[in-house]
Parts: structure tokens; C-alpha cells; sequence
């Protein structure tokens, strides 16, 4: 008995809403780059303070603090990215990079839950657990 299997390898995937933004791409990257580094930047200051001051070692502040690494994971997950294809001609990302992104946007927002109740991971499951509403999703896994 012989078993076909149908796949497909993919090794990189194109962004199409990206487009030529001409000479003003420099501008954007220095735009993004600057919020990113000012992100960076304010969030790092404002964990050093709450962690190096003892009497800021109270619920909140550390809940606060939380909320802070938070955002670090989440803009770490996209803004590098997005500043590399504001300055590529050629808007490809590779098919792991793609994977690793989505892991990072998806456990970003998952203060909601970690817990797939089937046997496998996909996508309706996991955007279940990022708080996203799914409706639209299944809707479009189903047209």
C-alpha cells in the first residue's frame, strides 16, 4: 500500500502591503527606530527604578513592572522587523522568522490563557488563547 502525501514547501513568504515608500523610507525607519528606542528606553528606566527602590516592592508596582516586560517582549517582536522591511527593496520574510514572529505577537497577548484543549496546535486555538475574537477567522477558514 502506498501513501501519497500532499505538501508543500515553503521557505519564504512575500508581504504585499508593503509598498515603495521611495527616499521618505529613511524617514520612516528613523521615525520607528527613534519610538522603538524610546520604548526601549522608557520601559528599561522604568523597571530599573521599581526594582532598585524597595519601598516601589509593592503589588502594584510590581504588577506595573509586569506590564513593562510585557512591552518590551511586544514591541522586541515587531519593531525590528518592521524597521528591516521598511528598508528592503524585496518585502520576503522566511517561512521560520514568519513562525517565530507569530509565536511572539501571539504569546504577547496571551494574559488570557495557555491551555489548547485539543490534541495538536493550530491557529483557531491559539488565537483563542490570544484573546482574539475568532468569529471572523472561522468564518474565513470556512469560505
Amino acid at each position: 500500500m502506498r501513501i501519497m502525501m500532499n505538501s508543500t514547501q515553503v521557505s519564504y513568504f512575500t508581504l504585499a502591503t508593503y509598498f515603495d515608500t521611495g527616499v521618505f523610507k529613511y524617514l520612516y525607519f528613523l521615525i520607528i527606530l527613534s519610538l522603538y528606542v524610546f520604548i526601549v528606553c522608557a520601559n528599561l528606566l522604568l523597571i530599573v527604578v521599581i526594582c532598585m527602590n524597595r519601598s516601589l516592592h509593592e503589588p502594584m508596582y510590581l504588577f506595573l513592572c509586569s506590564l513593562f516586560v510585557n512591552e518590551l517582549y511586544g514591541s522586541t517582536g515587531l519593531f525590528p522587523f518592521l524597521l528591516v522591511q521598511i528598508l528592503s527593496d524585496i518585502h520576503t520574510v522566511s517561512a521560520p522568522f514568519c513562525l517565530l514572529q507569530m509565536f511572539c505577537v501571539y504569546t504577547y497577548g496571551s494574559l488570557c490563557g495557555n491551555i489548547i484543549n485539543i490534541v495538536y496546535c493550530d491557529n483557531y486555538s491559539i488565537m483563542k488563547l490570544a484573546c482574539y475574537e475568532t468569529r471572523a477567522t472561522v468564518l474565513t477558514y470556512m469560505c
